[in-house]
C-alpha cells in the first residue's frame, strides 16, 4: 500500500513537473513572438481612451515621497498588449522620478485585459506607449 502511494504521488510531481514546464515554455515561447508597433486593428482598453484615462485617476495612489518633494510630471511607459490583452514587459522611456515610475509599473501590472490588437484577423502581441501625467493639486484646486 505504502509503495502504490508513494508512486501516485511520485506520478503526480512527475506530471506536475511536466505540465508546469509546458506553461514555462509558452511563456517563452510568446515573450519569443513578435511584437508588433502597429497593425490593422490596435489594442483596446475596455471602454475604449475616455475609460483607460477615468481608470488610471482612480488608481494612481501617489508615491508619499514623492509627494514630500513637490515631484510631479509625464512619465512616459511602453509595454506589451499580449495576444490575451495582458499588459506585460512594461518599461520607462520618460522619467520622472524613480517612485513615480515605480508607480506607473505598478499601474501596467494592475490594468485589466484589454481588447488585443489583430494583424489579419488573428490576435498578436503589440507594443503600446502610453503617457501617464502626474500632477498635483494647487491649493486652490484641493479647496474645490
Amino acid at each position: 500500500m505504502k509503495k502504490r502511494f508513494i508512486w501516485c504521488m511520485l506520478g503526480l510531481l512527475v506530471a506536475g513537473g511536466i505540465q508546469a514546464q509546458e506553461e514555462n515554455k509558452s511563456v517563452a515561447a510568446e515573450k519569443t513572438e513578435k511584437v508588433y508597433q502597429a497593425v490593422e486593428k490596435m489594442p483596446e482598453f475596455p471602454g475604449g481612451t475616455k475609460r483607460l484615462m477615468s481608470w488610471l485617476q482612480q488608481n494612481i495612489q501617489y508615491p508619499k515621497e514623492s509627494l514630500k518633494q513637490g515631484k510631479q510630471g509625464r512619465v512616459i511607459i511602453t509595454f506589451v498588449i499580449n495576444k490575451d490583452g495582458k499588459a506585460v514587459e512594461p518599461s520607462i522611456v520618460r522619467s520622472v522620478d524613480p517612485y513615480i515610475d515605480k508607480e506607473a509599473i505598478r499601474l501596467v501590472h494592475r490594468m485589466p485585459k484589454w481588447k488585443p490588437g489583430e494583424e489579419k484577423g488573428e490576435p498578436v502581441r503589440v507594443k503600446f506607449t502610453l503617457p501617464i501625467q502626474f500632477r498635483l493639486q494647487s491649493p486652490a484646486e484641493r479647496r474645490r
